[in-house]
């Protein structure tokens, strides 16, 4: 009995298909941690020995970044309503709807005048509340898909009041690549999935294509200015959403307007294609080139939530957690 006690007590002294000394003082992780102590210790080799970066910190700034784009343009849409596309304002959306066949939630109760003007007044409360609720924090998959829906359905409702303004497209794009990045909880944020690098390509690749067609668009328009870097000499004169400093600007000496107009071109023209160098360094800078114009541009007016968007791209798609600590 003692024999078959003393060799069970030898088998247990090694570690099981190694042959090495057991020591219950060993401080060493062993196959019998816990699950969460062996993802700790996972996480912790893959960032000391420079593994895949992470994005958590900015999707949570992407996902509350355009919850509050929604929630200025359902509040601006709110209080435009009525004299733009309301039953008694230029262009009633309840004619529209009534001789027109849209996919919209603007006619989802019929074309008559008062249902269809007090449904557009809760369609853009509810996404106010919604977009607001998101900025705070509480953006998940469900809610920025809401935001996506209603706000599209009152682009549609607008006709030509909501035509070719590129900051309602950018937001609308961006606005459905952030419902499928965020949580699925808000509470939840990164611990039920992980932000997926499908969607990080594609909003890198949103960033990139808004970059180049922009500049294109410059160079080979009917417009000689761009070509003749003189753009910015009428630019903040003549632009729609002007701001007190645009009267400063405007009167700038013409070399510093014209190389405002050629740094312009070179970032949408050169460094657009930057974004997709798979350089970390490289791509931060570039973040933070983009990010600089888009601010000077802004100050002086500007397209109003476009330069938002791609402020909110830049900072989300290039800028991994390690620069936010």
């Amino acid at each position: 009995g003692l024999g078959v006690f003393q060799g069970w007590g030898a088998m247990g002294s090694v570690r099981p298909g190694t042959g090495e000394p057991f020591d219950l003082d060993d401080k060493r992780e062993t196959s019998f941690s816990t699950p969460r102590r062996a993802e700790e210790r996972s996480g912790a080799a893959g960032t000391a020995g420079g593994g895949g970066l992470t994005y958590e910190v900015s999707r949570e700034i992407l996902t509350r970044g355009v919850s509050l784009c929604y929630l200025a343009a359902f509040s601006s849409l709110f209080v435009q309503l009525p004299g733009l596309i309301g039953s008694s304002g230029i262009l009633p959306a309840s004619s529209f709807l009534g001789t027109h066949s849209a996919f919209t939630l603007a006619g989802v109760f019929g074309a008559s005048p008062w249902i269809v003007d007090g449904w557009l007044d809760v369609m853009a409360l509810c996404g106010i509340c919604l977009s607001g609720l998101g900025a705070l924090g509480g953006a998940s998959s469900l809610s920025l898909l809401a935001c996506f829906i209603l706000y599209s359905s009152l682009l549609v409702a607008g006709q030509a009041f909501a035509e070719g303004f590129e900051g309602d497209t950018l937001l609308l794009e961006v606005g459905l690549l952030a419902a499928l990045w965020a949580p699925a909880v808000p509470s939840a944020r990164g611990h039920d999935r992980p932000p997926s690098t499908v969607v990080l390509l594609l909003l890198r690749l949103v960033l990139f294509k808004v970059l180049l067609m922009g500049g294109t668009a410059k160079v080979f328009s009917s417009d000689h200015s761009w070509r003749h870097l003189t753009a910015l000499h009428h630019f903040y004169a003549t632009q729609a959403l002007p701001t007190p400093l645009a009267w400063y600007l405007v009167r700038l000496p013409d070399l510093v307007l014209r190389l405002g107009v050629a740094l312009f071109l070179a970032m949408e023209l050169c460094a657009s294609f930057l974004i997709l160098v798979p350089l970390r360094g490289v791509r931060l800078w570039v973040a933070l080139a983009i990010v600089s114009l888009q601010v000077t541009v802004a100050v002086g007016g500007g397209l109003g939530v476009y330069h938002a968007v791609v402020v909110l791209l830049c900072v989300s798609c290039l800028i991994d957690d390690s620069v936010w600590g």
